[in-house]
């Protein structure tokens, strides 16, 4: 048996006074001579003793009372609650995830986190201390854990924002801060207080091997809406749209409640401007593509935002989208054999200047103006030209190389060899394969093809080259496992070897499908599209913005900060620098959804869209009775739920930290029990005395 409040039994000394009163009776009596009383005096004697049972059952039933009331309220717990004595540390995590920004009881279900944080820290005396932990950083152990009232401050000072983290980092970040104060002889606390997201959550992962808290409390705060509707992506078909032209961009809609919704308006706003407006309605899990027409300006960017009205959250009713002018890509071929087929599949693409040159008639000063170089079927090379290429590789652009045709392994010493550093075209084969399936998820291949299958038809090859590139990268491979299409880095720009020859003897490449796309994603390469929007989140894709910039001493020492374009705020992004590029990286930030303008020395040098992760806007929620399931199978008997919406939410968080709480109602309903047998008798007595009295 232990005691929260053990200084309540203190008051158990209070006991003392109505004892002293009654057996000391320090009442006086004044004599007053009277005649004979013998004949009533056994009658007297009767009435005495009567008269005594009765006070000492009224003071047995007010001590009683008394006694029940100082026990209940000092809270004595049973043995499998921790002890209440010594240091306690309370580490407690508010998840200010997006998805809370739904609506609860009364206000955001952030709200109510907050109210109910408030009530933990009432379950603590004032010696214990605090750590507090969001989505979003906020407090850090090593400057110190936080009383009482800092704590108060703090969580009063929480807002919308970050990125949801699992209940593992959770624990683990918890008992790492535990660890390192070094605190053996405190007692580890840990409340969470979240919406318990299945996907974010994933609680089926916790693994408890290492040094575990004393105690963890997961109290569920959920929303009753069953229904939302949320913007999860947008794209376009046209890769590089040119000023003025008439471009297409679609936004997918999804459902992910369990409840049908109709007649959703959903709105298209260009450049802050609202355009047009429609109705959709969506079935529960179902998603509807909406598109929307626009004439992109002579210059600059086009800034379009979707916005929905579902009634539910309003953190995923809005998509922003930055469709930039795409200048001309500058491409040069130097050939020795027939360039038609690669000119045919570069001039698909009007956005790309095409430059043709016979190696003969090489002009060397124009490859320092473009951005992708073919090279293709030399046999030999001269030590001018090689060394040319090779400076403009380092400086960051991309050569694209094709060997020539039916080289019959004749070695023909070249300057690109020597020059380079690596082999070129290598051992000739006459192996008929075919090329394996790539990757349509891999960035070379992503969003060139509109659907995924195993089964494509791919390329036949009758004779290709081999040889070995230090850090090579494969991006399509044959059959016998030797690459068709590789690169490596080299400096700031890429070398892309095609292991087959362009003629028709050699391969059906030229003639297949798969030739165009390929042909123009090795130029995109060269300088990659700007996407139409980022998620400042470390798992997604689209988390980093990559800038070029030609004064190196800017890179060097002038940061670039993020500012919204609406509210103003500023940030300072984590930035990675190498030689005349820079990476902007978002997901340490807590930024808001919408556009953001790049600034460096005070100047707009680019723009950017960030929306959130799509993540956050799924209904699916471990309930109560799923928790207590996996607790229960699991055998985490030191982990306690709460209900976010029990009426005494001040006792169960007590309970949940203390043990067992049975105790604390029988000792109240004991009191009130005994101070109706004492109201009864002594209303019995007085009626009974009355009578008495009339007679």
């Amino acid at each position: 048996m232990q005691f929260l409040y053990p200084y309540f039994l203190s008051a158990l000394a209070l006991l003392a006074i109505p004892l002293v009163i009654h057996l000391f009776r320090f009442r006086r009596f004044k004599k007053v001579r009277f005649s004979d009383i013998s004949f009533i005096k056994r009658a007297l004697i009767e009435s005495k003793r009567r008269s005594k049972l009765r006070h000492l059952l009224t003071l047995a039933f007010r001590l009683a009372v008394f006694l029940f009331l100082v026990l209940a309220f000092s809270y004595p717990s049973s043995k499998d609650g921790l002890k209440s004595e010594g240091k306690k540390i309370v580490s407690i995590f508010i998840d200010n995830s997006l998805s809370m920004d739904n609506a609860g009881l009364a206000g955001t279900l952030l709200d109510e986190a907050k109210r109910k944080a408030e009530i933990v820290f009432r379950s603590f005396d004032e010696s214990s201390r605090f750590n507090i932990a969001t989505c979003s950083p906020l407090n850090s152990v090593a400057g110190g854990l936080l009383g009482r009232k800092e704590a108060l401050d703090l969580i009063a000072s929480i807002r919308q924002g970050g990125t949801s983290k699992s209940t593992e980092k959770i624990l683990e970040k918890f008992q790492m801060d535990f660890e390192n104060l070094n605190a053996e002889d405190a007692t580890h606390h840990v409340f969470l207080l979240s919406d318990f997201q299945k996907l974010q959550h994933n609680l089926e992962k916790l693994n408890f091997d290492r040094q575990k808290p004393d105690r963890i409390v997961l109290i569920p705060i959920q929303t009753a809406s069953k229904s939302n509707a949320g913007i999860d992506s947008a794209w376009m078909l046209t890769e590089f749209p040119v000023s003025g032209s008439l471009e297409t961009i679609f936004f997918r809609i999804k459902n992910y409640g369990r409840e049908e919704l109709r007649d959703i308006p959903v709105h298209f706003l260009l450049n802050g401007e609202k355009k047009s407006t429609t109705v959709i309605s969506l079935s529960p899990g179902s998603f509807q593509e909406i598109q929307f027409r626009f004439q992109l300006p002579s210059q600059g960017s086009a800034q379009i935002e979707c916005r929905i009205e579902d009634g539910s959250a309003d953190f995923d009713n809005k998509f922003y989208a930055l469709v930039k002018t795409q200048y001309p890509r500058r491409v040069l071929i130097i050939h020795e054999e027939d360039p038609t087929p690669l000119k045919k599949a570069l001039a698909t693409e009007p956005a790309f200047q095409v430059t043709v040159q016979h190696v003969g008639q090489i002009n060397l000063a124009a490859l320092k103006e473009v951005d992708a170089i073919f090279v293709l079927g030399l046999k030999s090379w001269s030590p001018g030209l090689a060394s040319v290429l090779k400076e403009f590789t380092q400086s960051g652009g991309d050569l694209i190389l094709f060997p020539p045709a039916n080289l019959n392994n004749t070695i023909i010493p070249n300057a690109f060899e020597k020059e380079f550093s690596i082999s070129w075209p290598g051992a000739l084969r006459n192996d008929p394969q075919r090329v394996l399936t790539p990757d349509l998820n891999s960035p070379f291949f992503q969003g060139v093809f509109d659907k995924h299958s195993d089964k494509l038809d791919m390329p036949l090859v009758n004779s290709y080259y081999t040889t070995n590139w230090p850090g090579e990268e494969s991006i399509l491979l044959l059959q016998s496992g030797q690459s068709f299409l590789k690169s490596i880095k080299l400096g700031s720009g890429r070398i892309t070897a095609c292991m087959v020859s362009l003629d028709k003897t050699e391969s059906n490449f030229t003639r297949h499908a798969f030739f165009v796309p390929v042909i123009l994603r090795l130029v995109i390469q060269s300088r990659p599209l700007s996407p139409l929007y980022h998620i400042p989140d470390i798992t997604a894709a689209k988390n980093f913005l990559e800038l070029s910039v030609s004064d190196s001493t800017t890179i060097s020492e002038t940061p670039f900060i993020l500012r919204n374009i609406s509210s103003g705020s500023e940030f300072i992004p984590e930035q990675n620098r190498s030689n005349k590029k820079v990476i902007l990286y978002f997901h340490q930030l807590n930024l808001i959804p919408g556009f953001y303008e790049v600034l460096n020395q005070g100047k707009v040098v680019e723009l950017a869209a960030l929306n959130s992760r799509s993540s956050e806007s799924t209904s699916d929620y471990y309930s109560q009775e799923e928790l207590q399931t996996l607790i229960n199978s699991h055998g985490w008997d030191f982990i306690k739920i709460i209900s976010s919406t029990s009426h005494n939410l001040d006792q169960e968080f007590k309970s949940s930290v203390w043990g067992d709480a049975s105790y604390w109602f029988p000792l109240l309903l004991a009191a009130a029990v005994f101070a109706i047998f004492e109201s009864l008798f002594s209303r019995a007595v007085s009626l009974k005395l009355r009578k008495k009295a009339d007679f």
